[in-house]
């Protein structure tokens, strides 16, 4: 058994979707022997696989969401070498998407249904390039390898040079998660969305370092124990300390390392003197105090 986030399951069950049709179809028509055995092969394994995952009911509506009822994590029987080709897979699926982005921002006139198509796409395509960059996550892990190569025949992998610039996501905050939080969390949200869509990454670190301890307070203010973060002298203790009490709350214990581990980064916004920001660095770290404030709230 395989412990995966749920976002990631996602991910991998969108591939399939994505290109399990393309596989049934060769397998109909490609003649050589071996192609066919593993174009059989890989069509066995993904039926079975879909339908393994689609005994949980998650929405592929949006994949970084969780929605109400599904875990932050699921045991599923999929071996390792396995989970290294589906997230290749979804390397893949990414490649499709900037492909299918590209062809619609060419055309000279936009139906309203392109525009509905663009907006999704790019909704899509940034946290999963996100996440593909995440050594942390198995998106990130295996990345490296490249895309899946798929039989030859009529599908065409996307090659990975394929490149979209300004795919910019309307939110990475978004308001479903927005609406449930405190007003001056919220505020901070609103704030990071503003600042992340005009490129200004040290703004939006800054930002992360400050909603993080406000949202800890917040959330035991509302639980009644505000006291359980202040020390002899009634000072709150410091982001580290509020973490660590914090962690006992969280549905999913391994939020708080993924937290821990960018922590260090928030401290270098505001005092280190060298550190140079993208926005791409801003895109992770926004990922997981996302995941951060939809857990504890």
């Amino acid at each position: 058994m395989s412990e995966l986030y749920t976002s990631t399951l996602k991910y991998f069950r969108l591939a399939i979707k994505e290109f399990l049709p393309r596989l049934r179809k060769l397998q109909d028509e490609i003649k050589d022997k071996t192609k066919k055995e593993k174009i059989e092969n890989m069509v066995e394994a993904y039926e079975d696989i879909a339908s393994k995952i689609d005994k949980y009911n998650l929405s592929l509506e949006d994949p970084n969401r969780y929605y109400d009822g599904e875990p932050h994590e699921i045991d599923i029987d999929i071996p390792q070498p396995v989970i290294e080709e589906l997230a290749r897979l979804s390397i893949n699926l990414l490649n499709e998407w900037k492909s299918q982005l590209s062809v619609l921002k060419r055309k000279q006139y936009l139906t309203n249904n392109n525009k509905e198509k663009i907006y999704k796409l790019e909704h899509f395509i940034w946290p999963l390039e996100a996440l593909s960059k995440e050594q942390g996550y198995v998106l990130g892990k295996y990345s490296k390898l490249g895309p899946l190569d798929l039989p030859s025949g009529e599908i065409k992998s996307v090659e990975s040079k394929i490149e979209i610039t300004n795919v910019i996501p309307t939110t990475i905050f978004p308001q479903t998660l927005i609406d449930k939080l405190p007003k001056d969390v919220e505020i901070l949200c609103l704030e990071f969305n503003f600042n992340f869509i005009h490129h200004n990454p040290h703004s939006c670190m800054l930002l992360l370092r400050r909603m993080l301890p406000l949202s800890i307070v917040r959330k035991f203010q509302s639980l009644n124990r505000d006291s359980d973060l202040r020390d002899e002298n009634g000072e709150y203790f410091g982001t580290e300390r509020l973490l660590g009490i914090c962690e006992a709350a969280l549905k999913d214990k391994r939020i708080y390392k993924e937290v821990m581990n960018y922590k260090s980064l928030f401290d270098s916004s505001q005092h280190s003197f060298s550190l140079n920001l993208d926005i791409v660095d801003t895109q992770g770290a926004g990922i997981v105090i996302r995941k951060f404030l939809d857990d504890i709230f």
